[in-house]
């Protein structure tokens, strides 16, 4: 009897990955983002954020606190106020927390919701 030879093994990146304890359940690309400054206006009241990456129909987040699923939030960075709600919330890596938003609805034009208010 002979030992079976090693086969190779190919490694295949996503470009952005996945955590495998949740998988991907995405039905639409999503970009990646380097970081946008923005702020989240939640019950906790008005938070800084970094934009991490972007689909059609939502945001993820990196925030210093925990925020609670299903919130109401606001999102505002760039030119952009969008509503939405959240859907995940988990500690990263980095001890910061990833959150997931689903964008219910986009304003381009800041001047008509306030981020003070």
């Amino acid at each position: 009897m002979t030992d079976p030879k090693p086969q190779s093994v190919t490694t295949v990146t996503s470009p952005t990955p996945s955590l495998p304890e949740f998988g991907e359940r995405r039905r639409e690309p999503r970009f990646p983002c380097d970081a946008i400054p923005a702020r989240v206006r939640t019950d906790l009241g008005l938070l800084p954020a970094h934009v991490m990456d972007i689909a059609r129909s939502g945001v993820r987040l990196e925030v210093a606190t925990s925020l609670l699923l299903s919130s109401e939030v606001t999102l505002f960075f760039n030119d952009i106020v969008a509503a939405g709600e959240i859907r995940y919330c988990r500690r990263n890596p980095t001890g910061s927390f990833d959150v997931g938003i689903q964008l219910q609805d986009l304003i381009t034009d800041p001047g008509q919701t306030s981020a003070t208010g």
